[in-house]
């Protein structure tokens, strides 16, 4: 199954895809597609994007089974590897550590590496199905690591993974079904995780809400007979979901944080359309969507616009960020200039009662020298008239 990203730096946006044996570029500027450039060949259908301070990273596996590292137009060897299979590989970077997730012989494996050198790879679940995990940003930095464990029955589940840490497995939905395709997102509040859950005779795309309370009661958004490319996202408050069946996208919307949905509707065609990790400066509310080699991005229109936020896409809107920022200065230096006049007003304040009062306390002592001075002239007045008595 084909697979992109969609990286938001906050100067750019650019869109990577597989294509042949090849890794495919594409930038997008407002409504503007740019070309489709070819940036690496012999490469695998699953590869991985990341950024690494500040430098798009990819991660990818050669014909030969080789993971290779490409950044800043160098290539370098990671670890050597088989040909046998198309093995799946994603990875997680960090400011001074990569962790490598993939599946090898059945086993979900990971592998951490940093400037000293790599770890030993780590086992941590037998894993099934089609899509053996899926890996989906919900913060900056974090992901959930999303599969089915294998067992006596079947557990979908996640765990919590960083570049240098890796969370204990959380069981999600157990089922005699099998599980499918699966996407997550996150807010301030909860995690919010969608799936579909397939029968004999029909697939059902269900929600799950996970917050600190534990999980919520998995909702079922829809039932039909195919599906596939499930996708959310949190906007305004707002939890979207939408999926594709038949060549067409459905999507469901909660107005209550995911509490409740809304009957789906039918959105729009869908035809050559595959999922993409999106890659923003925090990726709050934003894990995957919908792409076309075309560039087209599919989304809710909100989210859309979510995703674009901080993207500088021309002149005038620099010339606006340069204004914000200026009307930003002005409105702190007023605040300033307030705060200084209020400053001012109470030490002058301070000084004109401290004056008031100094000039009480002169004029008392003038006044208390003067009574001195009288019961003086009184006490010698008194001492001449006994005197001459």
């Amino acid at each position: 199954m084909k697979y992109g990203y969609v990286v938001n730096d906050g100067s750019n946006t650019d869109i990577y895809y597989h294509s042949g044996n090849s890794v495919i570029k594409r930038s997008i500027t407002g409504d503007t597609r740019g070309r489709a450039e070819c940036i690496l060949s012999d490469v695998r259908s699953r590869f991985s994007v990341s950024v690494m301070r500040g430098e798009r990273v990819i991660v990818y596996r050669t014909s030969a089974g080789d993971v290779m590292l490409a950044a800043g137009g160098t290539n370098r060897l990671i670890q050597h590897g088989s040909g046998r299979g198309d093995i799946y590989l994603s990875a997680i970077t960090g400011d001074e550590r990569m962790r490598l997730i993939y599946v090898n012989n059945g086993s979900l494996v990971t592998q951490s590496t940093d400037a000293a050198g790599g770890s030993d790879a780590v086992r941590l679940d037998e894993v099934s199905g089609n899509e053996p995990y899926r890996l989906v940003p919900v913060a900056k930095g974090c992901y959930l690591l999303m599969y089915n464990r294998c067992g006596s029955e079947k557990l979908f589940g996640m765990r919590e993974v960083t570049a240098s840490a890796v969370g204990g497995f959380k069981g999600i939905y157990t089922t005699a079904f099998d599980i499918g395709d699966c996407s997550a997102c996150a807010d301030d509040n909860a995690i919010h995780i969608v799936f579909t859950s397939a029968s004999r005779f029909a697939v059902r795309v269900m929600y799950v809400k996970r917050t600190s309370e534990g999980f919520g009661r998995p909702v079922n958004l829809w039932e039909g007979s195919r599906c596939g490319n499930v996708c959310t996202a949190v906007c305004g408050g707002e939890v979207y979901v939408w999926w594709e069946s038949g060549s067409v996208i459905f999507e469901s919307r909660s107005d209550n944080g995911g509490e409740s949905f809304g009957r789906f509707v039918r959105r729009s065609k869908a035809a050559g359309l595959f999922k993409a990790m999106y890659i923003g400066m925090e990726n709050r509310g934003i894990g995957e969507v919908l792409l076309g080699e075309n560039g087209d991005i599919y989304a809710p229109e909100c989210v859309k616009e979510q995703m674009s936020e901080g993207v500088r896409t021309s002149l005038p809107h620099e010339e606006s960020g340069i204004n914000e920022t200026v009307r930003e200065l002005r409105e702190e230096l007023a605040k300033k200039q307030e705060e200084i006049e209020r400053l001012t007003h109470t030490l002058r304040s301070h000084n004109s009662e401290s004056g008031k009062r100094e000039s009480e306390l002169r004029s008392r002592n003038r006044e208390l020298r003067a009574e001195l001075e009288r019961i003086k002239n009184a006490g010698e007045k008194g001492e001449e008239n006994t005197a001459e008595g």
